[in-house]
């Protein structure tokens, strides 16, 4: 599950994700952790990404969410 930590209202979104999905993207994707004690995380993109690139991200943190739900 992600939990959205703040609204976005402009390019940078917050979220919450388990550990064991968010090392699953970081084989794939850079990102930055903003609050590692609550594995909160910070996704940008740049004003140029398409919707399909932000498309594929999102099928990709889905899938790290299966397969971390999967673990347990």
């Amino acid at each position: 599950m992600v939990t959205f930590t703040q609204p976005t209202q402009s390019n940078p979104v917050l979220a919450v994700l388990p550990f064991a999905a968010t090392q699953r993207l970081r084989k794939s994707y850079r990102f930055y952790d903003w609050d590692p004690a609550r594995g909160e995380v910070r996704w940008m993109c740049a004003f140029d990404t398409t919707a399909s690139v932000v498309g594929t991200f999102c099928a990709a943190v889905e899938a790290a969410l299966d397969e971390s739900a999967s673990d347990h």
